[in-house]
């Protein structure tokens, strides 16, 4: 009922913002689902995580809490969800590194193929506003000097500015390794809905909550520019 009543708030126009409190994820994400006007933009609904290193470089990651094992059509959804978002926070072409063990593609490695046909759409114009490569290994999408020592000449030389994971496990396992152990902070919201969704882990911290909260706004306050 209290998840009912959230979307109903911004339905209404009493609220601008869902968030996520002590009700479980399944229970917000059927309320949300079941409302056909403020919520229904009929995509796929994904995670991103939006992350700054100590030196303030900003990344971001997806989709490390939705899809659990998406398709390549499905990661086509996701990773046009989080250009929208980068975009509305001022990157104008965002570049999307899809992620795979290597840069090569591997019939035995499914990942890598539904990398390689992810980059081949945006190269036939088919995904637009924004660059992608893939496969690409994590070193090359963030480490310039590794692309010099690979001679990697790839459309992104270790700037991309986000990164799509190959399935929920290895998006999350990411995302927090960075935070937990790089000293990276952020925070991360839903997007594919017709509004920003603040998703909250039970592990996370007052600021990566308050992170969160800012990051939604930010892309609520977009949406008229």
């Amino acid at each position: 009922e209290a998840a009912e009543k959230a979307v109903e708030a911004v339905r209404d126009g009493t609220a601008d913002i869902l968030m996520k409190g002590k009700v479980s994820t399944a229970v917000l994400l059927k309320a949300v689902l079941s409302e056909k006007t403020v919520f229904s933009s009929g995509k796929l609904l994904s995670h991103l995580a939006v992350l700054e290193a100590p030196d303030a470089h900003i990344l971001g990651i997806t989709d490390g809490g939705m899809n659990i094992s998406p398709d390549v059509d499905q990661k086509r959804v996701i990773l046009e969800s989080a250009v929208t978002a980068f975009r509305s926070l001022g990157v104008k072409l965002p570049k999307v590194a899809v992620l795979a063990a290597m840069e090569k593609e591997n019939p035995k490695i499914p990942e890598s193929m539904d990398a390689g046909e992810l980059s081949r759409l945006q190269d036939r114009g088919e995904i637009q506003n924004c660059i992608v490569e893939g496969p690409m290994a994590l070193d090359l999408a963030v480490t310039p000097e590794a692309c010099r020592l690979k001679n990697y000449k790839g459309k992104i030389q270790g700037d991309a500015n986000i990164l799509l994971a190959p399935d929920i496990s290895a998006g999350n396992i990411l995302a927090k390794s960075l935070v937990h152990l790089g000293g990276w902070r952020g925070g991360g919201i839903v997007v594919g809905a017709g509004r920003p969704i603040v998703l909250l882990s039970r592990s996370d911290t007052a600021e990566e909550k308050y992170n969160s909260i800012l990051l939604a706004i930010a892309l609520y306050q977009s949406r008229d520019r």
